[in-house]
């Protein structure tokens, strides 16, 4: 008997999305290192988690931005938007979500202009001051698994 190429990808998909989930788990019992309840965040991601959600196929966005920035709210504003609608969860257990993306808020009084760094399983990028156009293209290009929307563009 033949087994179908999409069983065993599905197969391979279960055990993937398990292995996530005991690793977090894992990770974040051994430690004081709690997961984050929202992708949408307003301080920077432990080092160990973020290596550890980048591994399992997370897109983590850091905007930097000084409060006295000019167009940095419409900027913050978009982005926000963007990571609630491309939200997926990836992995979950009874108390955790692992999320297909996240969005790092961090405001740096030294930095002019803002600046947007894009980091995932596929590589990472920075952008200064980025349009919405190259905010978005960059997002879909490094996302590892991005939703429809953005092959429809």
């Amino acid at each position: 008997m033949k087994v179908k190429p999409a069983v065993i990808a599905l197969i391979m998909l279960g055990v993937y999305l398990i292995s996530t989930i005991a690793y977090v788990g894992l990770q974040s019992g051994s430690s004081n290192t709690k997961l984050p309840k929202d992708n949408i965040l307003d301080y920077k991601l432990d080092f160990q988690l973020r290596n550890a959600f980048i591994y399992y196929g997370s897109t983590i966005l850091t905007f930097e931005y000084s409060s006295i920035c000019d167009n940095c709210f419409e900027q913050k504003g978009f982005l926000e938007s963007m990571v609630s609608q491309f939200k997926q969860v990836v992995a979950s257990d009874s108390k955790n979500q692992v999320f297909s993306i996240y969005l790092e808020e961090l405001i740096n009084e030294t930095i002019e202009p803002s600046k947007l760094t894009i980091e995932s399983k596929l590589g990472n990028r920075t952008l200064s001051s980025p349009t919405q156009n190259e905010t978005f293209d960059a997002i879909c290009e490094l996302m590892f698994s991005p939703p429809t929307i953005c092959a429809t563009r």
